[in-house]
């Protein structure tokens, strides 16, 4: 198991509690609260390493059975992740890195001749060829440019694609049948459990430990509605992600074309 070690002071204190968290989320991904997700969320680090949210990309790995890969796109995890926050909704790609885009290069001086009160033959053709040499600097500077960002963005790619594959494998532990069936068991006892209620507090004069039922009872169904709202929410994020990460691979695949097919 990776546990991200960004807490090197203290180590002793925080890794237990890490992986106490790694082993719930392995078993609840799919299924967290919003609470809970804006906690881990959180960036509570000082160091600038996101330690919230290394922790649910670990447990996302724990889930589909696969190690950390060594390169993790952690600003990519937090906007996919975002998903599991009702108000995030999806719009647009989120073009994570859209100063790949940006084809500006530091240039160098232009030649000029535009000051000169004469030029002789000799001098126009020295001057035409500083220019060609200028002409020639610039679009190799913009080639370099452009191979520099196609390069960046197939990484980048890369990355969207192997959260997109993390997100699916979690997406398809479960079948639509069992997560069918089991909102269809959870909405079951806590109509059942609604009914003990109701038959409890029409008993006359309760006995304190009666009364103690109805407040256990009630506490029960309150944590069986909490799963079936957690549980909905979770498969309902899993397929947002999922069709936010496929929004954002076509559009990086169209910003790469879009680089390649540049003039220059």
């Amino acid at each position: 198991m990776d546990v991200y070690d960004s807490l090197s002071r203290h180590w002793d204190r925080w890794k237990p509690d890490v992986e106490r968290t790694v082993s719930l989320l392995s078993m609840n991904l799919d299924r967290l609260n919003v609470t809970s997700l804006l906690s881990m969320l959180c960036n509570e680090q000082t160091n600038d390493v996101d330690c919230g949210v290394m922790v649910l990309i670990n447990s996302a790995y724990l889930i589909i059975g696969r190690r950390l890969p060594s390169r993790v796109d952690v600003a990519l995890w937090r906007r996919t992740l975002m998903a599991f926050i009702p108000t995030s909704g999806t719009e647009a790609p989120w073009n994570l890195h859209a100063d790949l885009d940006d084809m500006d290069v530091e240039i160098p001086d232009e030649p000029s001749t535009s000051k000169l009160p004469k030029l002789s033959k000799r001098g126009f053709q020295e001057a035409r060829a500083i220019r060609r040499q200028w002409e020639e600097t610039m679009t190799r500077l913009f080639k370099e440019k452009s191979a520099s960002s196609v390069a960046q963005l197939a990484t980048y790619g890369e990355d969207v694609s192997e959260v997109l594959h993390a997100i699916t494998a979690i997406q398809n532990n479960q079948t639509p049948e069992a997560i069918t069936a089991e909102l269809s068991a959870l909405n079951a006892e806590v109509s059942k459990r609604g009914d003990v209620i109701r038959q409890l507090l029409d008993l006359p004069n309760r006995s304190a430990c009666e009364n103690n039922c109805i407040a256990e009872q009630r506490r029960q169904r309150r944590f069986l509605k909490r799963r079936l709202c957690d549980i909905r929410n979770g498969t309902t994020a899993l397929g947002t992600a999922r069709e936010q990460l496929e929004v954002e691979k076509r559009d990086v695949e169209i910003r790469i074309q879009r680089l390649r097919d540049l003039d220059l």
